[in-house]
């Protein structure tokens, strides 16, 4: 399992102060937040929701678990990462009170918040990591709502990051229809799947030139093996590449 952490200089100025509230979990004693110690933030389980359980557990079982695929169709409660979990080696210890459940995290009563303004902080903070990392000539990972993709594309950066002098109209990345003065952008070629089931992971460098907002940038610095003797396939092109 690899991890990426990136850190960001503390800076008081822009402290945003919000509250909320798990919603979720079983009624009676001892059943709260407070009794929760494993809390798990995927994006993929929807803005506002985490899962939680009792204890931190990476167990064989349990990391196991937590690598089975995501299934587009069923909500986060239907997922098998977050299944009932028998082989778990605690089990006979907790039978299931350390199961996974999803929460709600809703704004709390008479809490003042201020939710778009820490949204945009974050963002900010993370287009600046990314405009410190993306070179021109390297690879990255682009975030995509397209269902026939991973959630991503890999593009190839084209430039450095710079600021949009003006309103774009962007029909090269669906995500965004207009990509608007002042944001951080990149230029980039898109790599496309090769089209074969056998070859999962094997990419064409394209001629598909795409406008990138820093925002949509998973990762970069992605290495790409190129076509070679000792990586090759017979289906594959001059200009093939896997990752």
């Amino acid at each position: 399992m690899e991890r990426f952490y990136h850190y960001h200089e503390y800076d008081p100025s822009q402290e945003v102060q919000i509250e909320k509230e798990a919603k979720g979990f079983d009624k009676g004693t001892k059943t709260g937040i407070m009794s929760h110690y494993n809390f798990r933030f995927d994006y993929r389980i929807g803005t506002g929701k985490c899962a939680a359980r009792r204890i931190p557990c990476l167990c064989t079982s349990c990391e196991e678990q937590l690598q089975k695929p995501w299934n587009q169709l069923l909500p986060a409660c239907k997922q098998d990462m977050f299944a009932e979990n028998k082989s778990c080696k605690f089990w006979d210890l907790f039978q299931g009170l350390n199961n996974w459940r999803i929460l709600d995290l809703v704004d709390k009563v008479g809490a003042s918040n201020a939710d778009d303004e820490f949204t945009e902080q974050i963002i900010r903070n993370y287009i600046s990591i990314m405009e410190e990392k993306i070179k021109d000539g390297d690879v990255g990972a682009v975030s995509t709502s397209d269902n026939n993709t991973d959630g991503y594309y890999l593009v190839k950066w084209c430039s450095d990051p710079y600021t949009l002098q003006e309103d774009i109209m962007n029909t090269t990345f669906t995500d965004y229809e207009v990509i608007e003065k002042g944001y951080m952008v990149c230029d980039g070629l898109y790599y496309n799947p090769l089209p074969y089931d056998d070859m999962k992971h094997w990419y064409e460098l394209s001629s598909h030139e795409a406008l990138i907002p820093l925002q949509q940038v998973l990762h970069t610095g992605i290495k790409m093996e190129s076509l070679s003797d000792a990586n090759k396939s017979s289906k594959s092109g001059q200009n093939s590449s896997c990752v």
